[in-house]
């Protein structure tokens, strides 16, 4: 009896009700699309210009924290994001790398909150000749009496 009431008020009111639904979503859409969010990605990091002679000791992927609008936020393709770091300048030892908006090609809306680990060192060394000049050793199998 009460499912009834309610269904006459709210079919008998198809106007008021889609008006009051329209507003509500777009009062929802306008807050929410303003609205300043926070996004944690770990992402590759990437070298360019590395001699053949050289090679670099860094991990492998880092945690990076990204703050923008949500608009903004869904313009971000997050599969592709990778930090690019150009070391054909850097001479072979250790290094600070501070990283910014531009290694990770953001957009300009978007900004690079802060990244793990937060002092980025990377070594850059030659490469040695993995040439095994060490004798080969056989193995010595020991049997037992039955």
């Amino acid at each position: 009896m009460k499912t009834a009431r309610l269904k006459n008020l709210f079919l008998s009111n198809a106007p008021l009700l889609s008006i009051s639904v329209l507003l509500g979503y777009s009062f929802w859409y306008i807050a929410s699309y303003n609205q300043i969010v926070t996004l944690q990605l770990s992402v590759p990091l990437c070298f360019s210009s590395l001699p053949e002679a050289y090679q670099v000791k860094a991990p492998e992927k880092i945690a990076v924290t990204i703050t923008a609008k949500r608009s903004d936020m869904y313009t971000l393709d997050e599969t592709n994001l990778a930090a690019h770091i150009n070391i054909n300048k850097l001479l072979p030892g250790n290094h600070a790398i501070i990283l910014t908006e531009q290694h990770l090609f953001l957009p300009k809306k978007i900004t690079l909150t802060s990244y793990k680990p937060a002092n980025l060192y990377i070594t850059i060394a030659e490469k040695q000749n993995s040439k095994d000049i060490s004798c080969p050793t056989k193995e010595k199998i020991y049997l037992s009496p039955l």
